[in-house]
């Protein structure tokens, strides 16, 4: 039996992401270096890679993003601003990845399944004339689409709706 707020789906589609991600722009990122400690604080990355000088978050989601989805976010990327600030200096720069799930439909206007799509201003989920959409600029943050196949668009919907039904239940 299913658990209703199960989040299995989100943690495979991570893996292949990764997977992927270390493919396409030649890392070797893992989410077991993720864990990163700097100046006595615990950050927790979906990925890092052994040297810390790339670490990234990933969101299976769908557009439009909810206002809570997109609190996390931001959330995320203020974490990765005060790690960047905190880590020593003798460090290279640090490479910030975004990396959200978006379906072939949606890819904006690009049907590349499996691979990963640049944000950027005038083609982005992000509005171009936004505080969020100038901080990512600022600060380098780099955000990617991975686009999902129809298949795995379709069941991330269904997980969403069950994870949906499973924090109603709790309340």
């Amino acid at each position: 039996m299913k658990t209703l707020s199960n989040s299995t789906f989100q943690k495979k589609q991570e893996v292949q992401i990764i997977k992927s991600f270390n493919e396409t722009f030649s890392a070797s990122v893992t989410a077991q270096f993720g864990v990163v400690s700097e100046g006595g604080f615990s950050f927790h990355f979906d990925f890092a890679n052994e040297e810390r000088t790339i670490i990234g978050e990933i969101y299976t989601c769908s557009f439009p993003l909810k206002p809570g989805q997109l609190r996390k976010v931001k959330g995320d990327i203020l974490k990765m601003l005060t790690f960047e600030k905190m880590k020593p200096k003798k460090l290279d720069e640090l490479e910030k990845y975004c990396i959200l799930t978006i379906s072939s439909q949606d890819a904006l206007g690009k049907d590349s399944i499996g691979e990963f799509v640049k944000d950027h201003q005038g083609q982005s989920m992000f509005p171009d004339k936004s505080w969020f959409r100038k901080t990512l600029d600022i600060f380098n943050i780099q955000v990617y689409y991975y686009v999902l196949d129809e298949d795995k668009r379709k069941e991330l919907e269904e997980v969403r709706k069950m994870q949906q039904e499973g924090m109603n239940t709790k309340k």
